[in-house]
C-alpha cells in the first residue's frame, strides 16, 4: 500500500531512526513469556504470513536467512484452524526482542473519499499518476553502507536534481502527468498520508494505490500548526488537523499543506471489492488487525510481529504479519497497524498512539547478529 502510512505518528513527527548496529541488542524470548500470548488470536496473522512468504525468500533479509523461512513458508498455506495456527507458530518460531522491545504502534486505515472524473465544484485537486520523468535511485546499489536508502528526482543536463515539491505540484500540476480523478484538496492531502484509499466517483468505487513519491522529506503539518501556535501538541490528531484546515481560508490551508514538501503519486488498482483489503507493499491484500507496516531495512517484510500494548483507543495484544511499509515507519520497534476500511476505522486510526512491547518472530534456526557461527 504504502504505502499506506501512520496517521498520528506522521502528523506529529516523522521519526527516523537508523538501522540497529549493536549486535548485543538482540535477545531470544520464549513465546510463553510474551504478554497475553496464550490468549491471543493467531490464525489471521498466520494466513497473512502465508500470503506474503515470497518476500522471505530473498537473500537480503535484515534478520534471518531465506533458508530459515523455507520450511515454515512451505507449511503455512495448509494451516486452517486456530489450534493448528498456534501449534505452527510454537513449532517453528522464537520471539526476538530488539533493544528493550519498547516501541510505538500507530494505526492506519483505508479511507473512502468522494471524487470526480473532471474538475467540478470543490473537486479541484488532481490525483496524479507517477510522472514518467521521476527517477528513484537505490543508493545501496552503489555502496553497502547506504543499503536501505533511496533518493528520487529527475534527470536534467545529465544530473539527478530534486523533483518539484508539494507547493510547486499543487500550484501547477504538470500537464503531461496522467490524472486519475479530482478531489477536494484536503482530502487529497490525507489520501497521500494514508498512501492508498478508495475514490467514490458518485457510486463507482475505485481503489487507488501508492505508486511513487517525489523524493522530498516528509514534514508533519501537525508540527507546523504547533510551531505557529495554532494548537497545543497534546491536541494534535488527524481530526483536529482536518478541522483546522476546513476552518482556514483556502490560501492558509494551502500554505500549511505546502510546509510538507513530500508528495505522493498514485496508481489505479481497479474496482474496489468490499471483501478484500488494499494491497500492501508485499503485494497482497491487508487484513484488519493482522497486518502491519514496518521499516523493512530492520524488519523482514513478510515475517510475524507480536505486539502487546494498551491505549484508550485500542488495547491490542496479538500477532500480525509485516506486509506494508510507510514513510514515517522508521527504525526498530515501530509498527503501523492496519485497522480496516471506512470512517469507523479512521476514527480509531487518527487517535491511536500505542506504547507497546514488540517482538519479531524468527524461525528457531535463524542466527542473530552476534551469534557464533556453526562449529565455531
Amino acid at each position: 500500500m504504502r504505502r499506506v502510512l501512520a496517521l498520528t505518528g506522521l502528523l506529529i513527527a516523522a521519526a527516523c531512526s537508523p538501522p540497529v548496529e549493536d549486535e548485543s541488542r538482540y535477545e531470544r524470548v520464549s513465546l510463553s513469556e510474551l504478554p497475553g500470548f496464550a490468549e491471543a488470536e493467531i490464525l489471521p496473522a498466520v494466513r497473512a504470513f502465508a500470503s506474503s512468504c515470497r518476500w522471505l525468500g530473498r537473500d537480503d533479509l535484515p534478520l534471518g536467512r531465506a533458508e530459515d523461512f523455507a520450511e515454515p513458508c512451505a507449511e503455512a498455506p495448509s494451516v486452517a484452524q486456530e489450534a493448528d495456527a498456534r501449534r505452527f507458530v510454537e513449532d517453528h518460531f522464537v520471539a526476538v526482542r530488539v533493544g528493550d522491545g519498547k516501541g510505538l504502534v500507530t494505526g492506519y486505515y483505508e479511507p473512502v473519499f468522494a471524487a470526480r472524473a473532471e474538475p467540478e465544484g470543490i473537486y479541484t485537486a488532481p490525483v496524479l499518476a507517477a510522472p514518467e520523468d521521476l527517477v528513484s535511485v537505490d543508493l545501496g546499489s552503489f555502496r553497502d553502507d547506504l543499503k536501505g536508502r533511496r533518493i528520487a528526482g529527475r534527470v536534467k543536463g545529465g544530473r539527478l536534481v530534486p523533483y518539484d515539491d508539494r507547493a510547486a505540484l499543487e500550484a501547477a500540476p504538470p500537464e503531461e502527468i496522467e490524472v486519475l480523478g479530482y478531489m477536494q484538496p484536503d482530502d487529497l492531502f490525507f489520501l497521500q498520508i494514508q498512501g492508498s484509499g478508495v475514490l467514490d466517483f458518485a457510486g463507482e468505487e475505485r481503489r487507488i494505490g501508492y505508486a511513487a513519491q517525489n523524493g522530498h522529506p516528509y514534514k508533519a503539518i501537525g508540527k507546523t500548526l504547533v510551531e505557529e501556535g495554532a494548537m497545543p501538541l497534546e491536541e494534535v490528531t488527524m481530526q483536529s488537523i482536518r478541522a483546522w484546515l476546513e476552518a482556514a481560508s483556502a490560501e492558509d490551508a494551502a500554505r500549511v499543506r505546502a510546509t510538507n514538501p513530500s508528495y505522493v503519486f498514485f496508481t489505479d488498482r481497479g474496482e474496489a471489492e468490499d471483501d478484500e483489503g488494499p494491497l500492501g507493499t508485499a503485494g497482497v491484500p491487508l487484513t484488519p488487525l493482522a497486518s502491519v507496516a514496518v521499516d523493512r531495512t530492520v524488519t523482514p517484510l513478510g515475517t510475524l510481529i507480536y505486539i502487546a500494548g494498551e491505549s484508550e483507543e485500542l488495547g491490542f495484544t496479538g500477532l500480525a504479519a509485516a506486509q506494508d511499509t510507510g514513510g514515517a515507519i522508521r527504525g526498530e520497534n515501530r509498527a503501523d497497524l492496519f485497522l480496516g476500511r471506512g470512517d469507523e476505522a479512521g476514527e480509531v486510526a487518527g487517535r491511536l498512539k500505542l506504547e507497546a512491547n514488540l517482538y519479531v518472530l524468527l524461525p528457531k534456526t535463524a542466527r542473530l547478529p552476534g551469534d557464533a557461527a556453526p562449529g565455531a
